[in-house]
């Protein structure tokens, strides 16, 4: 029987590469929930906290008249309305768990109706167990308490403004079901070690059916960020799952904590079309943890900071499937530093400006493609660092690099196998491939109540 050549053996690689690509291997990377407006309900469908005694003088404690509204309202599958006024709120306000119900909290604008945490309040502000139908819009919180302004298992935010004190470590928005969505909302975050958001997935609790703590397919959308504090944490509370299938696209990150996004452990996560800046840490930070990193698409962003535009831990554990594309990463000690180990990424066709640094280090990785990247630094800075592993583990083509310093202006040349040159190009097409095909997630649509 005639053996198959070299050349056959090469033309079933590269099959091999675009049936897989054209799977799960590189999912499209282009998200965009876009505008979400909030659709008015009409008076039938929605009953004022006034008419259960709130005043909204900023003095009274509506604390009471609130939750009553709350209860007749999540019954009766209708939304509590809040006409303009300052509502204090001196203890949590909790719904317990419910599947398939509706409640809404809405705000005559969010400049006019103000909901204020008193100093004295230990615990969120509002926790809810509602598995789906829990919306809030058009209002402003401000958490002045110890703990968080909204504690949810399902949640739907638009169009609202949420502030905590310097003295509230707690993080303001934390959110642990599936199709949760953020949007156009704004965060000011006062407290250095408090972050915005909390994407988690949750530990069972008693009471709660087993498996409504599932967390898949939620967005943080068009929202913005400021303050000393932190933007946006992704993480697990249970060692043996994670959450799947986040986006956070569109966003505008100034708050100058020490990260601007965290995460921790997921199974395919899109950063997309983020506008980052004024970070004092890295604005991105991955520290791998319990089942790890799976599936980061981290394309077409802007972003600066003081020391890393996307960085992992020393201490952080094991990612895999990192695809880092058409991002602009200026300033700062370095554009991409991962000194961790990485089981497969690509980095394609990035600008890296003026990194101190190093534009791009990569200290462990089992596979790489670096390819088509402009990366500039100053100063000392080395472009791309060159080690062992970028020598044997991973395929550069295409780069353009520039040193303050010319004698640190290499050209780096790394010999591969005929299968991993083959790969290499057919993932790049695949690449490119898909960012001409990008399509945007249709706007996530709100539940109207019945």
């Amino acid at each position: 029987m005639t053996q198959p050549t070299c050349f056959a053996r090469c033309c079933a690689a590269v099959i091999l590469c675009l049936i897989l690509s054209a799977g799960s291997l590189l999912p499209s990377y282009a998200v965009s929930a876009g505008s979400v407006e909030w659709q008015d309900v009409d008076d039938r469908s929605r009953i004022s906290v006034k008419e259960y005694g709130a005043v909204g003088d900023g003095e009274t404690d509506d604390t009471e008249a609130i939750e009553k509204a709350m209860k007749k309202a999540s019954v009766n599958r209708k939304t509590v309305y809040f006409p303009a006024g300052t509502y204090r709120v001196t203890k949590t306000i909790s719904i317990g768990y419910s599947y398939g119900m509706y409640l809404g909290l809405q705000g005559q604008d969010a400049e006019s109706v103000t909901l204020v945490g008193a100093e004295t309040l230990d615990g969120p502000m509002f926790q809810t167990y509602m598995r789906s139908g829990f919306h809030v819009t058009n209002l402003s919180f401000e958490q002045n308490g110890t703990g968080p302004v909204l504690d949810t298992l399902f949640l739907t935010a638009s169009g609202c403004r949420f502030r905590g004190s310097a003295a509230n470590r707690s993080n303001l928005v934390q959110f642990y079901g599936s199709n949760c969505k953020i949007m156009n909302c704004s965060f000011l975050v006062s407290n250095p070690d408090a972050y915005a958001i909390q994407a988690t997935k949750r530990k069972e609790s008693s009471g709660i059916p087993e498996g409504a703590f599932i967390a898949i397919n939620s967005y943080i959308v068009d929202c913005s960020f400021s303050g000393q504090g932190k933007g946006i944490l992704v993480n697990s509370e249970q060692e043996k799952s994670r959450l799947e299938g986040l986006k956070i696209c569109d966003n505008v990150f100034t708050n100058t904590g020490s990260a601007q996004i965290t995460l921790q452990t997921f199974l395919h996560c899109d950063i997309s079309g983020n506008t980052m800046s004024g970070c004092t840490g890295n604005a991105i930070d991955l520290q791998s943890s319990m089942l790890l990193i799976h599936g980061l698409y981290l394309c077409g962003n802007t972003i600066s900071c003081e020391n890393a535009c996307v960085a992992a831990s020393d201490t952080s554990g094991p990612g895999t499937m990192l695809q880092i594309c058409d991002n602009v990463l200026s300033g700062g000690k370095y554009g991409l530093l991962l000194p961790s180990s990485i089981g497969s990424m690509i980095v394609d066709n990035n600008i890296i400006n003026d990194a101190e640094k190093a534009g791009l280090e990569i200290q462990s990785c089992q596979s790489g493609i670096i390819t088509n990247n402009t990366v500039t630094t100053t100063g000392s800075g080395i472009p791309i660092v060159e080690n062992d592993c970028i020598r044997n583990n991973c395929v550069l083509a295409g780069n353009t690099t520039k040193a303050a310093d010319s004698k640190l202006t290499k050209a780096i040349v790394v010999g591969s196998t005929c299968f991993l040159a083959l790969l290499a190009a057919v993932s790049i097409i695949v690449v490119k491939h898909r960012q001409k095909k990008r399509s945007a997630v249709p706007n996530p649509s709100q539940e109207k109540p019945h």
